[in-house]
């Protein structure tokens, strides 16, 4: 496996804003853009999930736990939500 340096924060706002004018413009054949996209998301929701467990173990307090649970339970509708919409363009696919 290849080893990838983190990109700075302009590279990888010029990256995710690249991916969305694909979309957009219909040129993500390759489906490049919509796993940068979808990835980075997903990145953003598991770092707020690491945070919220940093927290509970430091702190061990009721509000540490429930922004715990919070971030939690966005990360598994987020991951719902985008399984249904991979269903429904399954399904369009097809039609």
């Amino acid at each position: 496996m290849i080893s990838i340096a983190k990109p700075d924060e302009a590279t990888l706002k010029t990256a995710l804003n690249n991916a969305e004018l694909m979309l957009e413009t219909g040129h993500d054949h390759q489906h490049v853009a919509q796993a940068l996209l979808y990835m980075d998301e997903r990145n953003h929701l598991m770092s707020n999930i690491v945070s919220a467990v940093e927290n509970y173990f430091l702190l061990e307090n009721e509000q540490a736990r429930s922004d715990l649970l919070t971030a939690f339970k966005r990360f598994k509708t987020f991951e719902i939500e985008s399984a249904t919409e991979i269903e429904a363009e399954l399904t369009l696919d097809q039609s």
